[in-house]
């Protein structure tokens, strides 16, 4: 008689799961980032000396002839500085953008999260004209956020000869055990939740980055609305004074851009700080050319010597 009891069909498997690929780290992306962002600081500044210098030659004109080669290199200063200052600052956006976009996709990946957009919806916040005052920041902080949060435990790296045994019918499913009240009874138990995004304010530069961003952008639309509309000879000189106004926050904006980046590059790869080891302390006999030793050192000295014979 054949037994109709017996046990549960099973196989052998790999005691691991399959893995997703890790992102590659953006930390050369950022450092570019980084260097872009000086260089527009930079000539930011420059082209803020320009407007200013222009403005002086406005006030100087009022009551004397100007020089026409003077106010030949001031227009020229103006015009160079005007051109080059938005061209380091568009190819300072061409790489922020993808950079972010790479720092999100490690820092979730390394978070064990989801990233919290698609890179669809995120080059709509960062490229949208008008809306991107408020998107830009909204990305750039949920980046920070998830770059600063810390990762997991690593879990127990896997063996590949090391196997275990799993029911091919029966998979083994651990189900929560009901607490117990202090009155005996048991208690409803509930289903586990699912793990929430992470939420977390801005961090300090980060607010400072928002904050002259909206302010530049605020101001750069008040000069294209008023260069529409020159107007008198006293509106064109409020006119430069503006625009000594938005190169200034245009600075501080670039550089707040790149300290940003530079933050992010730490947090993506860390300064390893090498400290030299194995060093030995001399006897006194080999201190060629030193002073007197000090109280660590005449202890040390005494434990090396030999103990004098009775």
């Amino acid at each position: 008689m054949t037994p109709r009891w017996g046990f549960t069909p099973s196989v052998w498997i790999p005691d691991g799961t399959a893995t997703t690929p890790t992102p590659p780290a953006p930390g050369r992306e950022l450092r570019s980032v980084v260097l872009l962002a000086r260089a527009t600081a930079v000539m930011c500044v420059i082209a803020a000396a320009a407007e200013t210098f222009r403005y002086v030659l406005l006030v100087r004109g009022r009551t004397e002839v100007l020089p026409v080669d003077l106010v030949r290199w001031s227009d020229a200063l103006v015009v160079a500085a005007g051109w080059a200052a938005p061209l380091l600052g568009l190819a300072t956006a061409v790489a922020f953008v993808p950079a972010s976009g790479r720092a999100a996709a490690w820092a979730a990946h390394r978070a064990r999260v989801r990233p919290t957009r698609s890179a669809t919806r995120r080059l709509l916040w960062l490229l949208l004209p008008g809306w991107n005052l408020y998107g830009a920041g909204v990305v750039v902080a949920e980046v920070d956020a998830v770059l600063r949060t810390a990762p997991p435990p690593a879990p127990e790296p896997v063996r590949p000869d090391r196997m275990r045994w799993r029911s091919a019918q029966l998979p083994t499913v651990d189900l929560p055990q009901p607490a117990v009240t202090p009155q005996g009874a048991a208690a409803p138990v509930t289903p586990a939740q699912p793990p929430r995004p992470v939420h977390r304010s801005p961090s300090r530069l980060v607010s400072w980055w928002w904050a002259a961003w909206v302010l530049g952008g605020l101001l750069a639309l008040a000069t294209v609305i008023r260069a529409l509309d020159p107007g008198s000879l006293q509106a064109r000189a409020n006119l430069v004074e503006l625009h000594v106004v938005v190169d200034l926050v245009a600075a501080v904006t670039a550089g707040l851009t790149a300290a940003v980046a530079a933050s992010w590059a730490r947090l993506v790869d860390p300064v390893r700080v090498h400290y030299p080891t194995g060093w030995i302390l001399p006897p006194a006999a080999a201190r060629v050319g030193a002073g007197p030793l000090t109280g660590p050192e005449r202890d040390l000295d005494a434990r090396r010597k030999p103990a004098a014979a009775p």
